[in-house]
C-alpha cells in the first residue's frame, strides 16, 4: 500500500505541476493516480458512497453520455463530434480521482497549489517572446497567452495572485529566521510582479473585469475578518503590504498603459451600436461576435429549454449561424457561445444546468458551514470562494472547460473544495488545516 500511495502522490504532484504546462505530463499524472487508485476501489467506494456530491457527479456523467447519444441519433451528421464532446465533458468526472489523492493531508493541498503556480511560471519563461522583450513590457505586443489562449492563461495567474495574497501570512508565520522571512517576502513580491505582468500582457478584458470585481473585495473581507478576530493582526502592517502591492501593480499597469488603452478603445464602435442600433447591426468584433452568439444561443435554447440540443451539438448550431451570413465573408466559425451558462443551457437544457448547479451548491454550502463552525480557516475559505466567484464572472465571457488546461484547473481547484467537506475530511484533517505555528492558529471565523 505504501508503494501505491507513492505512485498516487507522484501522479498528483506531476499533474499539479503540468496542469497548465503540458497536456502529456498532466495526462500521465492522471493515469498514475488512476493506477494507484484501482486496487483501493473498495476503500474508495466506502468513502464516496455516502456523499451526495459524488452521486450527483455520477448522475451528471450519465446525463452527458445520454445527451450525446440521443443527439447523435437525432442529428446523425453530428455523431462523431457528439462522442468527442462526451469524452471532453466526461473528463470532468476525474475530479473524483484528484480529490481522492488530495484528501487526508493538508500539505498535499499546499504542495499541489505551489506546483501549479510553479508550472504556470515555467510556461511564462519557456514561451516568453524574448526577442520582443521591450514590446511586451511596454504594452505594444499583441494579446499573448504564452502558448495557451491568452484569456484563460491570464485567469490562472489571477488565482495565483489571490493565493499569494491570502496565504502569505501563513507562509511568513511558519518561518522563524529573519533572513528566511526576507527571502520569502522577496520571492512573494517577485512572483506577484510576474503574475500582474502576465495578466496585463494577456490583454483579456474579461479577466481584468472579473479580477477587479472579486480580488479587492475578497482581500478586504479577509482583512476585516482577521481584524475582528482574536488572532494577532497589525493594521499598520496590513496597510504597508497593501501599499506595496498597489505601488507594484501601478508600476506594471503604467508600463502597459498604452496597450490597455488601445485594447479598451477597440470596441468603441461596438458599444455605440449596442446602445443605438439593433443586434443585427452590431459589428462582429471581439465583443460584438459575443453579442451575436449570445443572441443566437438564447434563441436555440428556447427551442429546447428542458433537455437542450445535446452534448456535442454546438458545432452544428454554429455552422448554421455562419451560413446565415452574420460573419460576412469570413470563414471563421466560433467553437462555442463564449458564455459557459448559455453553453450548458444550449447543450444540456435546464435539467443539465440544474445538476451542475446542484454539485457546486452542495460543495460550497459545506465549505461555508465548515468556515462558520470553525473547521476551515479564513484564508482557505476566502481562497476557495474567491476562486469560485472569479471563475463565475470570467465564465460570462468565455468557455474553456473542454480544453485540457482549463479542465486541469477545474479538476484541481474544485477537488480542493471537495476535500474540505465531509465525508472527505475528518476532524484530524481540519485540525492540521487550521494549524499555523506553535504559537497561534489562523482565525477560522469572525
Amino acid at each position: 500500500m505504501k508503494s501505491l500511495e507513492t505512485v498516487g502522490l507522484f501522479g498528483l504532484y506531476l499533474f499539479s505541476y503540468t496542469a497548465v504546462l503540458g497536456i502529456a505530463g498532466a495526462n500521465i499524472g492522471l493515469l498514475l493516480m488512476l493506477i494507484a487508485m484501482l486496487p483501493q476501489l473498495p476503500d474508495v467506494w466506502q468513502v464516496y458512497r455516502s456523499s451526495r456530491v459524488v452521486r450527483l457527479i455520477l448522475l451528471g456523467l450519465f446525463y452527458v453520455v445520454a445527451s450525446g447519444m440521443i443527439a447523435g441519433f437525432r442529428l446523425p451528421e453530428t455523431w462523431d463530434h457528439q462522442w468527442d464532446q462526451v469524452v471532453h465533458w466526461g473528463d470532468l468526472g476525474l475530479v473524483l480521482l484528484v480529490a481522492w489523492w488530495l484528501k487526508g493531508e493538508p500539505k498535499r493541498l499546499y504542495i499541489s497549489f505551489a506546483l501549479f503556480a510553479l508550472g504556470a511560471l515555467t510556461r511564462v519563461f519557456l514561451f516568453f517572446p524574448w526577442e520582443e522583450f521591450s514590446s511586451v513590457i511596454g504594452g505594444g505586443y499583441r494579446p499573448w497567452g504564452f502558448g495557451l489562449w491568452h484569456i484563460s492563461f491570464s485567469s490562472y495567474l489571477v488565482v495565483v495572485l489571490l493565493g499569494l495574497a491570502l496565504f502569505s501570512r501563513r507562509l511568513l508565520a511558519s518561518i522563524s529566521h529573519r533572513w528566511g522571512r526576507f527571502l520569502a517576502i522577496a520571492g512573494l513580491i517577485l512572483v506577484s510582479v510576474i503574475s500582474i505582468e502576465v495578466i496585463m500582457v494577456g490583454k483579456a478584458r474579461g479577466t481584468w473585469l472579473a479580477a477587479l470585481l472579486v480580488v479587492p473585495v475578497v482581500l478586504v473581507f479577509y482583512c476585516l475578518t482577521l481584524w475582528r478576530s482574536s488572532a494577532s493582526f497589525s493594521v499598520h502592517r496590513a496597510a504597508g503590504f497593501a501599499g506595496i502591492g498597489l505601488v507594484l501593480a501601478s508600476i506594471v499597469v503604467f508600463s502597459q498603459l498604452d496597450g490597455v488603452a488601445n485594447r479598451l478603445a477597440q470596441e468603441r464602435e461596438t458599444y455605440r451600436a449596442l446602445l443605438e442600433e439593433e443586434v443585427a447591426n452590431v459589428p462582429t468584433s471581439s465583443i460584438g461576435i459575443r453579442i451575436h452568439l449570445w443572441h443566437h444561443g438564447i434563441d436555440k435554447w428556447l427551442e429546447r429549454p428542458l433537455f437542450g440540443w445535446g452534448t456535442g451539438s454546438e458545432k452544428y448550431l454554429m455552422e448554421q449561424k455562419w451560413m446565415s451570413g452574420v460573419f460576412g465573408q469570413s470563414h471563421y466559425i466560433p467553437p462555442h457561445f463564449h458564455n459557459i451558462y448559455l453553453e450548458i443551457l444550449v447543450r444540456f437544457g435546464l435539467v443539465g444546468f440544474f445538476i451542475l448547479a446542484s454539485i457546486v451548491w452542495f460543495v460550497y454550502r459545506e465549505v461555508w458551514k465548515g468556515y462558520r463552525e470553525g473547521r476551515i480557516p479564513a484564508d482557505w475559505f476566502y481562497f476557495l470562494v474567491g476562486t469560485l466567484l472569479f471563475s463565475m464572472i470570467w465564465s460570462c465571457f468565455d468557455i474553456r472547460i473542454v480544453k485540457w488546461d482549463y479542465r486541469d484547473f477545474v479538476l484541481l481547484f474544485f477537488a480542493a473544495a471537495m476535500v474540505m467537506t465531509r465525508p472527505f475530511a475528518d476532524p484530524a484533517f481540519y485540525a492540521r488545516l487550521r494549524f499555523e505555528t506553535g504559537r497561534e492558529r489562523l482565525v477560522s471565523r469572525s
